[in-house]
């Protein structure tokens, strides 16, 4: 398999400056078995200059880019914050074609709740929009699509696969990707498949990947478990093979569908996170051990 590592399994260190992209780059290019890696737009910190080197770095590590990533929320009912998202997610665009990465992972959108914003709700999400409660799931979904497609043409000008992911929010279960893939019909919009996240949403992951397996530009393996009781949400991240996410499953039905592209280690793990290189070490010696 096609065994990639996501930049985000770093974002404690990333946000707090202990790690760069080129430090992920090369630590990547220590763990056997990795081949890529999914750099986000988040974790620049001298973008122009990084960016002119990413190539060198990956090839002086054995490395290709698998996806390129940035944040997203198209939750909006027109106006400047809606074009800002779509102006911003243009220029991820170009910097996916710059790098090479096939394609480019984005969210479709996500609503703040009024009952308590503190909390991660899977299925709305707690990102700032012009949108709120007023509007029901469908309708968000609706306009989050709608402005999606403003970027079909875009991508495929530059020849870059619109990957939504499924992380929370918008969307977060397996009918909002189908209503999706059913408004936007082109080989341009396709998934990242987050295992973790729609285990989250109430959705069984090998379930959604049967279904939505023929549309997976990029796949993020994520694992979950039980948060412990009194915790806000019912789960919470974990190194991969300490949870219950059957990746067995997951992955099978991938092969069914003769999809080749990468499978992305996304390890994030909460409150007492320890040596990052460690637990995304482990998560990938744990995938590779399942002999796929």
């Amino acid at each position: 398999m096609n065994l990639a590592v996501t930049m985000y399994s770093f974002n404690d260190w990333a946000r707090k400056g202990k790690i760069d992209v080129k430090g992920f780059i090369e630590y990547c290019g220590t763990l056997e078995g990795v081949e890529a890696v999914d750099l986000l737009s988040y974790y620049w910190t001298d973008e122009e200059k990084e960016r002119s080197m990413v190539k060198k770095w990956l090839t002086d590590n054995g490395l290709k880019i698998a996806a390129y990533a940035i944040g997203s929320n198209f939750a909006h009912k027109g106006g400047e914050k809606l074009e800002k998202e779509i102006k911003a997610a243009k220029k991820g665009i170009d910097v996916a074609a710059e790098l090479g990465a096939p394609c480019i992972r984005i969210f479709g959108g996500s609503i703040e709740r009024k009952t308590d914003s503190r909390s991660h709700d899977p299925s709305w999400g707690v990102f700032g929009s012009s949108l709120s409660e007023d509007e029901t799931k469908e309708e968000a979904v609706d306009i989050c699509i709608d402005a999606v497609a403003k970027l079909i043409d875009y991508a495929k000008e530059k020849d870059v696969i619109l990957a939504v992911e499924n992380h929370g929010g918008i969307p977060a279960t397996i009918a909002e990707c189908e209503r999706f893939r059913e408004k936007i019909k082109s080989p341009y919009l396709q998934f990242t498949l987050d295992s973790g996240g729609f285990l989250t949403a109430g959705e069984d992951p090998v379930k959604a990947f049967s279904i939505l397996a023929d549309s997976a530009a990029h796949v993020h393996l994520r694992d979950v478990k039980k948060a412990p009781e009194g915790s806000r949400q019912p789960y919470e991240n974990c190194v991969l093979g300490e949870g219950i996410v059957d990746f067995l499953g997951c992955i099978a039905k991938l092969k069914e569908a003769s999809y080749d592209g990468y499978y992305s280690i996304e390890c994030e793990s909460e409150k007492e996170r320890g040596d990052l290189q460690e637990n995304v070490r482990k998560s990938v010696e744990y995938i590779r051990s399942l002999g796929l």
